[in-house]
């Protein structure tokens, strides 16, 4: 990305996907140079950093990329949007919604049948793996005010999904199933009326 950029990580640097000081050794890259993590006394996935200081992580940084094979939310996207960080994700899954409409921006993703991947114990499904070139020239673009991401739209869009408003779009839903059930509850009710009395025609 330049001389300019360098990249936090927000986890641990052994993890399941393998050792990141490993890794990044074999691509020639410098912890503390070219790349940060969170000291392992700080962090791990079971102890996390305080909002207040995970906010200020947010404020420090220029762009969130995240590359991610899944998501059924992805709470660091919604966090950044929040923050007005502007995101970097692969066009898939949840993703695609959340960041819809020049939210974020979307980078393609399992373009071809090498850009796929099975991990183990994840019930032998298929993932999509983000083109890396794809992300590094969004960022490329972004930086040079190719493109740009609506930050105002993400923000005021993470901002609504109060419980409130969630709540109110889940009600109708709600009323409209107790509703069929009960309506089901009645026709069964009037099956089983009608067996009795024939049962009790018969004899």
């Amino acid at each position: 990305m330049g001389d300019d950029s360098v990249m936090y990580m927000h986890m641990q640097h052994d993890d399941v996907g393998g050792n990141l000081l490993v890794m990044a050794d074999h691509f020639g890259l410098e912890h503390n140079k070219d790349f940060l993590f969170p000291p392992p006394n700080v962090f791990s996935a079971h102890h996390g950093f305080p909002v207040a200081l995970l906010n200020k992580v947010y404020n420090a940084s220029d762009a969130l990329l995240t590359t991610t094979m899944g998501e059924g939310w992805g709470l660091s996207v919604t966090e950044a949007m929040a923050t007005r960080v502007p995101v970097f994700a692969p066009d898939h899954t949840s993703l695609h919604e959340i960041l819809a409409n020049n939210r974020g921006i979307l980078v393609p993703a399992g373009e071809n049948s090498t850009n796929w991947i099975m991990k183990e114990m994840d019930n032998e499904r298929l993932r999509p793996l983000m083109s890396v070139s794809g992300a590094a020239r969004a960022i490329l673009d972004y930086k040079q005010g190719k493109i740009k991401p609506d930050i105002d739209a993400a923000q005021k869009w993470v901002q609504n999904l109060s419980w409130e408003s969630i709540t109110k779009q889940w009600m109708p839903i709600i009323d409209k199933a107790a509703g069929d059930a009960k309506a089901a509850r009645a026709i069964a009710g009037v099956t089983v009326n009608r067996q009795q009395r024939r049962a009790m025609e018969r004899k």
